[in-house]
């Protein structure tokens, strides 16, 4: 049951318990700082995210994309009760909880920005907390709850909200959104993180410097320099057979992921892209900021993922603000990114795997196609197409063997030059 239709029921029944404290008509103020609090719509299920980093449980988080809710699923911590969470729903000032901030920044954007029918439920409480878009109350669980429950759903406002159709289709939409924004920003999340059963953590997997068409992830390494810890994502750590080791044991300061960089080409090739290395400014467990680094360009960059965890940000929690410290963290993060890539040794890239940079390969398919058609009218220009389609095929994989020392090349001249950008970003 979605927490529209729980509303609805639940009003009829007459099992909403408790009014809470204020409606919206009282204060204006919380209402407008729900609108603008947030950069975007779908940073409310970021937030909730930084909560639950921020209370500092070590257990998984699964968000559940539904036709009629969005639901973030989590363990607690224990001082997460209802009634706390109703009391930091109702203050408008700072918490000394860092992830009761979070968290209560998430409710004001979906409750009063994005109008949205909220659910709360803990496990262990009979009762859960339900915003109606108008008021917050208590309501009594139809059920017991084993994890903890965000539930977000559209209120039944408005000709196209008020139907069933009209909310499948703006559900759908809303959860595209949520989609894009945990690709984009949370896949640096410390905790083992599912997205509809998908494991989604994992440096390597970023959305604009992991795996793609266009872009091969080769190694992840960490490093040590003077700046908080940064927890690699579990996923990390259990892909790392696959492309690098990553120490298991200890805190790490800094991450280094190596990327070679590609562009389309003719007959649905490849080639090689130059592009710059970029430092991700990382905080509680989500991506804040990305910026560009004064490493020279190359086709083999480099993405550096740091701690943002006590930088002075603006009223949203999203959005570093200038400072000493910051200043002092990227050059930091400069040269124990320097230090620990010159201490890296040349790698053999694993290009002979990936057969879409071969430029010979979309050449041999088109060949294997055009025998293929002639297999029962011409069966012996058919032949001759094939193998030759296959002669080019075999000489692909030597293409690729070059090409992947071509990149590790890139790599090696990337190194080299590094003393030479020694103390700036």
């Amino acid at each position: 049951m979605s927490v529209s239709e729980f509303l609805t029921e639940a009003t009829l029944e007459g099992e909403l318990i408790d009014e809470g404290q204020f409606t919206l008509s009282g204060h204006r103020s919380l209402a407008k700082l729900g609108e603008f609090a947030l950069p975007f719509e779908a940073a409310w299920v970021l937030k909730v995210l930084q909560a639950i980093v921020a209370s500092g449980v070590q257990s998984p988080v699964d968000v559940k994309l539904k036709r009629d809710a969005s639901q973030v699923w989590f363990d607690p911590d224990s001082s997460w009760t209802i009634s706390r969470l109703e009391e930091a729903f109702f203050d408008l000032g700072d918490s000394e909880v860092r992830s009761l901030n979070h968290l209560k920044q998430a409710l004001w954007a979906l409750g009063l920005g994005g109008r949205r029918a909220i659910r709360v439920a803990l496990p262990g409480s009979d009762e859960c907390l339900v915003w109606n878009g108008v008021r917050l109350r208590r309501s009594t669980l139809e059920a017991d709850v084993k994890r903890g429950l965000i539930e977000a759903s559209p209120l039944g406002v408005g000709a196209v909200k008020s139907t069933w159709i009209g909310r499948q289709l703006l559900t759908s939409e809303r959860n595209a959104d949520i989609s894009k924004a945990l690709t984009e920003y949370a896949t640096t999340f410390p905790l083992p993180l599912t997205l509809d059963g998908r494991r989604i953590d994992g440096l390597e997997l970023d959305s604009r410097r992991g795996w793609a068409k266009t872009r091969i992830p080769f190694c992840v390494v960490a490093g040590e320099a003077d700046l908080p810890p940064f927890p690699i994502p579990p996923g990390t750590r259990e892909r790392t057979g696959q492309m690098s080791k990553v120490d298991q044991e200890g805190e790490k300061s800094l991450a280094i992921l190596v990327t070679a960089f590609l562009k389309r080409e003719l007959l649905m090739t490849f080639g090689p892209k130059e592009v710059k290395s970029q430092l991700v400014w990382v905080q509680d467990g989500i991506v804040l900021r990305r910026e560009g680094m004064s490493f020279p360009l190359s086709v083999c960059a480099v993405t550096v993922f740091i701690s943002a965890d006590g930088l002075k940000t603006d009223l949203t929690g999203m959005q570093l603000l200038e400072s000493e410290e910051r200043t002092r963290r990227e050059r930091e993060a400069t040269r124990g990114a320097q230090e620990r890539m010159t201490e890296m040794v040349p790698f053999q890239t694993r290009m002979i795997e990936v057969k879409q940079t071969s430029k010979r390969e979309g050449l041999a398919y088109c060949l294997f196609a055009m025998g293929s058609t002639m297999l029962l009218t011409h069966p012996f220009v058919a032949v001759f197409w094939v193998g030759l389609g296959l002669k080019t095929l075999m000489g692909s994989e030597e293409e690729k063997r070059d090409f992947g020392d071509y990149l590790a090349g890139c790599f090696d001249e990337l190194v080299e030059s590094l003393p030479e950008v020694e103390g700036s970003v």
